[in-house]
């Protein structure tokens, strides 16, 4: 139930053979994985996952958040360490669909401004935001 991808360059038809071959998995980490944005789109194949870690993976856009938000509403932990494209409204869309998100790892996100993050802590007072 658990799927680690790390450290590598995939095309988008590779990572589609990949996450179609595994099916309900719980825990998916895709570490540092170089790869266009599409190649990220059947991550939404899964609808069971509890936990989601694209931490300093390049590809992942903000539509690729908005599709997961809406087809994987059981993730409770969201890493998305060093992604550059997350900004404060993607993190406003994150914290408002992930309902049933407890941690949420944005640390190396550099277009959040901080006085805005101030603000989502004292809103979502529920959710463990690691910046």
């Amino acid at each position: 139930n658990h799927l680690i991808i790390k450290d590598n360059i995939i095309n988008a038809k590779l990572m589609s053979r990949i996450l179609k071959k595994y099916n309900n998995i719980k825990e998916l980490d895709l570490v540092n994985i170089d790869s266009f944005w599409s190649s990220f789109i059947n991550i939404t194949r899964h609808k069971n996952l509890v936990k989601l870690n694209l931490a300093s993976s390049r590809g992942i856009i903000n539509y690729i958040i908005f599709l997961i938000s809406i087809n994987c509403p059981n993730i409770q932990i969201l890493i998305l360490k060093n992604q550059t494209a997350i900004n404060n409204s993607i993190l406003e869309l994150i914290l408002s669909k992930f309902n049933s998100l407890k941690l949420l790892d944005i640390r190396g996100c550099i277009k959040i401004e901080e006085i805005d993050l101030i603000n989502f802590k004292n809103t979502y007072k529920n959710i463990k935001i690691l910046y």
